[in-house]
């Protein structure tokens, strides 16, 4: 029973370091089931990253009871141990996501069509237009010729989702240029319906 225990112990330990190193924040898979989160408490840090108390953060995939989070200003990702932070519910009002949105030289546009529909349109680093979705919560957007009911079909994708005060983009890496990344409102919001 003593060597299954130690040879129990020692797998453990020689996962531990793997698992620091396969997380680098939100992934475009990790989307529809995102959640933001911040601290309960005081401020918690894991291997590289620090959060501070009160700092909203994206969490993305977990591993027992470990969550790969990503700091949603500044920069990094890392573990953080999942009971030292508290949820904070996506934003899933469709009108919130209408408006300028920005990132460095990056600039994505939502806005509402007379007929009700979302249109999107991205320019600087990634440049895309077109009609927007949205499912449960999460904005999407799909290149020309793309089938969005075939998740293996070539083409761009985006994903978006808000969280406090930005709008959170991934995209599945056929998109061109660099749309990934956190964006803040501009002050030229336009109004919601």
């Amino acid at each position: 029973m003593r060597r299954l225990i130690f040879y129990f112990g020692a797998a453990l330990i020689s996962t531990a370091p793997a698992l620091a190193a396969d997380c680098s924040g939100v992934t475009f898979a990790d989307m529809p089931w995102l959640r933001f989160g911040k601290p309960s408490g005081a401020s918690v840090s894991g291997g590289k990253l620090a959060v501070a108390r009160g700092e909203l953060v994206a969490l993305g995939a977990s591993s027992g009871a470990q969550v790969c989070a990503e700091k949603l200003k500044g920069q990094g990702a890392g573990w953080l141990p999942a009971d030292a932070l508290e949820i904070v519910p996506r934003i899933n009002d469709t009108g919130s996501f209408v408006g300028s949105w920005r990132r460095g030289a990056s600039v994505i546009r939502i806005s509402w069509q007379d007929d009700g529909r979302l249109t999107v349109q991205g320019s600087g680093a990634g440049a895309f237009s077109g009609e927007m979705d949205m499912r449960d919560g999460i904005g999407l957007y799909f290149g020309d010729g793309v089938d969005p009911d075939t998740p293996e079909a070539p083409g761009c994708r985006l994903r978006m989702a808000r969280g406090g005060e930005i709008l959170l983009v991934r995209g599945n890496g056929q998109c061109g240029g660099a749309s990934n990344g956190i964006y803040a409102r501009e002050k030229d919001k336009a109004a919601a319906r």
